[in-house]
């Protein structure tokens, strides 16, 4: 009966190392999981770190693109109310233009009509000292 009861205390001390054993490899395995998942833990937390600073970096760009959109918008508008007042200025200047070209036309005519009127004078002048010449000359 001790034969028998050491052979089964020998069969269960070989039960527990090796449940003891599969234990250990659970354990084992249980901490490399734990460990794997606190590199990638850190891992993802850099990639975040990494990302915000991107994020940042970007977002600064942006800001100067965005204030220089901005300058450029109100150098192009400047411009646009000067071209604008330009325009106006050149459409006063034409209205100027054809009213002094009209003005221009009716004192050319004018001119023609004097020309003609002086023409017509000179002609009554020397029939009129024709006409005082041959008077002075009867008498």
């Amino acid at each position: 009966a001790v034969e028998e009861l050491n052979s089964d205390n020998d069969s269960l001390k070989k039960a527990v190392k090796a449940l003891s054993a599969e234990k250990q490899n659970e354990h084992d395995h249980f901490v490399e999981e734990l460990k794997n998942a606190a590199d990638e833990k850190i891992n993802l937390e850099t990639l975040v770190s990494e990302m915000e600073i991107n994020l940042e970096e970007v977002n600064a760009k942006l800001s100067v693109i965005s204030s220089e959109l901005a300058q450029e918008l109100h150098e192009k508008e400047a411009a646009l109310t000067e071209n604008s007042c330009l325009v106006s200025r050149n459409d006063e200047v034409c209205v100027t233009l054809s009213q002094v070209t009209s003005e221009r036309d009716e004192a050319s005519k004018m001119l023609q009509e004097l020309e003609l009127s002086k023409i017509s004078l000179s002609g009554l002048i020397e029939d009129l000292e024709e006409k005082q010449s041959a008077t002075i000359l009867k008498n």
